[in-house]
């Protein structure tokens, strides 16, 4: 059920972010249509409570070693997935636009939930690829809510769903693949392998023999500290955590100095060991989503009681928890905007950009330089 190019995969994924009908994206409509039976049999099959793609190796010959590996395992293709779900969330929103609430709601669901499934793969990638399908659900939330197409009862009954999924940590990827993918890695490098294959320079290799048994205590003490900042919830508190812990990584693997010389495993395990700060921002990206989602609904129901959005966020009803941006640890900005409202987090360069909204395609650039906020805004006409 998935689009074969990248141009139709991001029509497909354009569709699940607003509300549309059939004369506006007819050939669209059409495909979604051709793929009724594919997208029932995902959204039966994510019914279920887990999802494993085994990681499959060959027989050892593709890796420095004797016996298979992580260094060798195949991971699957998780932007398929990604590429299912958001056939199913263009066809709830679809749905939605023609006026049929309920299989907004059962396609809705089930995007949601396969979203969820995926991120108990053991990989980094494929985690990754789970979050970005989450965000794809909760935007779709946003453009739900932020229209009258859902009613107040529907959106209590996606904040009722929305909130009793909560999104994995990632240190079971931490602590599990990414972690022993490290450790086969110096495994391997021990049994043999040369530095040039592996990309590895070390220095004084010829002088000073690696004690591998200390760099793989290296790498485990960097994982054990990556562990203990990722179980950390607030995202300013996460991130300062992350980042000690790969400033003592980069003083570990700096080349300078007599001690790296003369214990060169220091410097082998810290030239190994990946960086996670963008992850870090990742998350609390998703989770300020997931904020956004929560309040908008939320704001939909205050609607729908009292006819008028509230003049405060702290009106609406959600806790004083619930109105919190993760990025800042102060409340969303809200605000109203004629009979609707704009609703906004500053996004990963902690500014406030006035609520102008992020561009569909990000190109590449520091975080600081993105001068946008995650937006959601509800046009409310007479």
């Amino acid at each position: 059920a998935t689009a074969e190019s990248w141009e139709e995969d991001q029509q497909v994924r354009d569709a699940a972010g607003e509300l549309w009908r059939r004369p506006g994206r007819p050939e669209l409509a059409e495909y979604l249509d051709s793929q009724k039976q594919a997208l029932d049999a995902l959204g039966a099959a994510v019914q279920r409570e887990r999802f494993y793609i085994p990681m499959l190796t060959e027989d050892g010959s593709g890796t420095t070693t004797s016996r298979p590996s992580l260094l060798s395992a195949r991971i699957g293709n998780p932007s398929r997935l990604r590429n299912a779900g958001d056939a199913l969330l263009a066809r709830a929103i679809l749905r939605l636009g023609e006026g049929d609430q309920a299989g907004y709601l059962t396609d809705l669901t089930a995007a949601l939930r396969l979203a969820r499934l995926m991120a108990q793969q053991p990989s980094i990638m494929e985690y990754l690829v789970a979050r970005a399908a989450d965000v794809d659900v909760l935007r779709t939330i946003d453009a739900a809510a932020a229209s009258r197409n859902l009613d107040a009862a529907n959106a209590g009954k996606l904040r009722t769903l929305t909130d009793a999924a909560p999104w994995p940590s990632p240190v079971h990827v931490l602590d599990g693949c990414e972690r022993y993918l490290i450790l086969d890695l110096l495994e391997a490098i021990s049994q043999g392998s040369t530095m040039a294959a592996s990309g590895i320079p070390l220095t004084g290799k010829s002088l000073v023999p690696v004690h591998y048994d200390e760099a793989l205590a290296e790498v485990n003490g960097f994982f054990d500290s990556y562990r203990a900042a990722f179980e950390i919830a607030d995202f300013p508190q996460r991130q300062r955590r992350v980042e000690a812990v790969e400033a003592a990584i980069v003083t570990a693997g700096s080349t300078s100095g007599a001690a790296n010389f003369f214990y060169p495993h220091r410097a082998l395990a810290a030239s190994l060991t990946p960086g996670w700060t963008s992850l870090s921002v990742l998350l609390a990206d998703r989770d300020a989503e997931q904020a956004l989602a929560r309040a908008a609904l939320q704001l939909r129901i205050f609607q729908g009681t009292h006819g008028a959005f509230p003049g405060m966020l702290a009106d609406s009803g959600l806790s004083s928890q619930e109105q919190i941006d993760p990025f800042t640890d102060h409340p969303l900005i809200y605000r109203r905007d004629g009979r609707g409202y704009v609703l906004y987090s500053v996004g990963e360069n902690l500014k406030d950009d006035g609520g102008k909204a992020r561009p569909p395609v990000i190109t590449s650039g520091p975080m600081a330089s993105r001068p946008w906020d995650l937006v959601v805004r509800a046009v409310w006409s007479p």
